[in-house]
């Protein structure tokens, strides 16, 4: 028996050697002969992803914010990790993010999503292309314009339930209800059950506080991939080992629970007022074929996330920003009162659009809020390829994030500002190929025209209708994390009282 244990220590040994020696050299090999060895960066980056995991986990996804020391430290090209380039140079992004684009997402960041046959996770660049096909109508500017009266009456719900918390005198959570207004519009148009979270008290609608609790789990999905194996547990379980599971699992069984529906019975579909995802993917001419169960409630997911969170941070982040500069909120009001004069004659989005100053307060609002805020990584084709003069290695990762763009001091001096009067110079003009919240290229988000009229219609309609004051809302509170989007540390609240006609 004691030679038998001696054997199995002598085993550890020999095995824990291997596996440190293994570490010993691959750290070497990353060093000194990977290909991206000529690359600058730290060398603690380069030996190991597990720099960037520290920033992204220990320190709350603020792996982005220090990706700016990086660069003002090392240059434009940067090595983070041991096979991945963050650029920093416009320049850059044109490239890796251009309309002829040939390089794929990178599977360590969008597989985390779990939805893997999604339009917006897909890897297949050609199958992704197919899928956008058959949704891309239902967001086409000519679909939106029709969309308006659907858009329209939820704005005016929130502003009813706005009108009731100004009644009481009360704080309303403004940022979670510009979140319960987007969801309840995609919802209604997409999936065509709306959500009614406008309904629900103090906008505390149970999916979208999964969505949050889901979302601040982002980073831990990417670096412990054990999704998949934990959904296999028994869900009490999976609950005792992961509780933020409830949430992403309250999301996927709505998503279930409708694609079960609509596929054993298309006929559910027949008496909805527009084309919905649903109809698109379930006519049976459709192309590339009818995608499978899995994906349905994958595709249904993603629209809800991409439908809500670029839209309500932008109105967020705008709000608080007009709200805290000396004076614009009452310039603002002018501005929309020129359009807007008489509260019952409420302006079409056409209409709404040519107000240069309602646009650039929109454009201001969306380069604070960044949309998406991780680098959005993708894969160097095998032959590789150049970016800013320098040949970039088959296989390799790069990438650029939007804070990088938006906060550019070259493009937009004194970037921490909220200065819409930077949209309105005629000069500035080009600046809008720097406005990246909707990405660029094949992969951009698909829904902009949708979110773009939501965000005319709801900036105005909120300004028209009230005058507001901050409440209980530090700018400390209003300080992101990244979570894919940005995350805030606390919520958006207002007091606010209806204007006077």
């Amino acid at each position: 028996m004691g030679l038998l244990n001696l054997d199995v220590v002598s085993f550890a040994v020999y095995l824990f050697a291997g596996w440190a020696a293994y570490l010993v050299l691959l750290v070497f090999y990353r060093l000194y002969l990977h290909p991206l060895r000529r690359f600058p960066g730290p060398s603690l980056a380069a030996a190991t992803g597990w720099y960037a995991g520290y920033w992204d986990l220990h320190m709350s996804g603020h792996m982005v914010k220090h990706l700016v020391d990086l660069h003002r430290e090392y240059g434009p090209v940067v090595r983070c990790e041991p096979n991945h380039l963050h650029f920093s140079s416009p320049e850059a992004y044109s490239t890796i993010y251009s309309a002829s684009s040939k390089l794929t997402k990178d599977p360590n960041l969008y597989l985390g999503f779990s939805a893997s046959e999604s339009v917006f996770t897909i890897l297949d660049p050609a199958l992704a292309r197919t899928r956008r096909e058959v949704i891309g109508p239902m967001f086409s500017r000519r679909a939106v314009l029709s969309l308006q009266p659907l858009i329209r009456d939820k704005i005016r719900t929130l502003c009813d339930k706005l009108s009731e918390y100004a009644s009481r005198g009360e704080a309303a959570n403004i940022a979670r209800g510009f979140r319960s207004a987007a969801m309840d519009i995609i919802t209604q148009y997409c999936h065509n059950e709306c959500l009614d979270a406008l309904e629900v008290e103090e906008f505390k609608h149970e999916l979208f506080l999964s969505i949050r609790a889901n979302s601040e789990t982002f980073w831990i999905v990417k670096y412990f991939p054990i999704m998949e194996w934990i959904l296999t547990l028994p869900r009490s379980v999976a609950f005792w080992l992961w509780p933020e599971l409830k949430g992403f699992l309250a999301i996927t069984d709505t998503m279930e629970d409708q694609v079960s529906r609509y596929t054993k019975d298309p006929s559910l579909l027949e008496k909805s007022a527009h084309a919905t995802v649903y109809q698109r993917f379930l006519d049976p001419e459709v192309k590339g074929g009818i995608p499978s169960h899995s994906s349905l409630v994958g595709e249904a997911q993603n629209l809800l996330f991409a439908g809500s969170d670029t839209v309500a941070g932008a109105l967020a982040f705008g709000t608080y920003h007009i709200l805290t500069t000396p004076g614009m909120q009452e310039e603002f009001f002018a501005e929309i009162c020129q359009l807007w004069p008489a509260l019952e004659e409420e302006p079409t989005y056409e209409q709404l659009e040519k107000s240069a100053y309602l646009t650039a307060v929109i454009k201001e609002s969306l380069r604070l809020s960044h949309g998406a805020v991780t680098p959005l990584s993708r894969v160097v084709p095998s032959s590789g390829m150049t970016i800013q003069d320098q040949h970039i290695p088959g296989g390799t990762i790069v990438s650029m994030d939007a804070p990088t763009i938006h906060l550019n001091p070259t493009l937009f001096p004194q970037p921490d500002l909220f200065l819409p009067s930077r949209w309105l110079d005629s000069a500035t003009k080009d600046l809008d190929k720097y406005l990246v919240a909707f990405s660029k290229g094949p992969r951009a988000c698909i829904g902009s025209n949708l979110a773009w009229a939501e965000l005319y219609i709801a900036f105005a309609a909120v300004f028209r209708r009230f005058e507001m004051v901050v409440h209980g809302t530090s700018k400390e509170d209003m300080e992101w994390m990244d979570c894919f989007t940005p995350i805030t540390r606390g919520d958006l609240k207002v007091k606010m009282r209806v204007r006077e006609e």
